[in-house]
């Protein structure tokens, strides 16, 4: 008499997915939260990287759903690889968490941050420094760096500036209650406007308080560029 030897059942393997998508939440509060601030205003900047990440979570949920639904009914039909178990399910959590903090830690480096925002990082020469946050309701962002006189036309063109009368930016920063709460060696070294050129922003949104200024010291090329909005 033969007897049918029966598979046993499939796994959900509930438990490696739970971490994959713990992964995948993480990592993408990492690069949220290093996007939106650099550490001086880590909590300042807090709010928007939860609120998104929170967003992401509910929404990856059902996917990971989906996906071990499938993965099971593949097993059932025996079309899934005998190697393909909770193990490999944890490690592809675990890697795409190590991408997503490579990809954090590369884009929160300050001549990424300045290429972010004037479009490349070959205009630029030396050592960039670069502090500031975005929020729901405020962003500020100062960047200090050098470039040459034909970078800086690029720089201006791709902008969209006109240049305006030098005015002393480090007492504008000082009367802003968010820089004058921080204690920044940036912030602080912004000199006066003597020697210096400086350009606006040609099509600055006055309904969102948006505002781009550029300062250029002529002597060496040091250069300040100070970004923000208040809605």
């Amino acid at each position: 008499m033969n007897e049918s030897t029966e598979l046993p059942p499939p796994k959900s393997h509930a438990g490696a997915w739970f971490t994959v998508w713990a992964c995948i939440v993480a990592g993408f509060l990492i690069m949220a939260w290093t996007d939106f601030g650099t550490s001086e205003f880590r909590a300042l900047s807090a709010i928007l990287p939860f609120v998104f990440t929170g967003f992401m979570a509910v929404i990856l949920l059902p996917l990971l759903w989906v996906a071990s639904r499938v993965m099971k009914m593949l097993a059932r039909k025996g079309r899934l690889p005998s190697w393909f178990d909770s193990t490999i399910i944890r490690a592809l959590g675990f890697v795409l968490l190590a991408a997503q903090v490579a990809v954090a830690i590369h884009s929160g480096l300050p001549k990424n941050r300045l290429a972010a925002a004037i479009g490349s990082g070959s205009l630029v020469e030396g050592e960039v420094r670069v502090i500031g946050f975005n929020s729901f309701l405020a962003g500020r962002w100062l960047y200090e760096f050098t470039t040459a006189p034909a970078q800086l036309d690029t720089i201006i063109e791709r902008l969209g500036m006109y240049e305006i009368e030098p005015y002393d930016l480090q007492a504008n920063l000082r009367r802003d209650v968010i820089w004058a709460s921080v204690d920044s060696e940036i912030v602080s070294g912004v000199p006066g406007p003597e020697g210096m050129r400086m350009f606006r922003e040609e099509q600055e949104d006055k309904t969102s308080g948006r505002w781009s200024v550029l300062m250029y010291r002529t002597s060496d090329g040091k250069s300040w560029l100070y970004n923000g909005f208040q809605n």
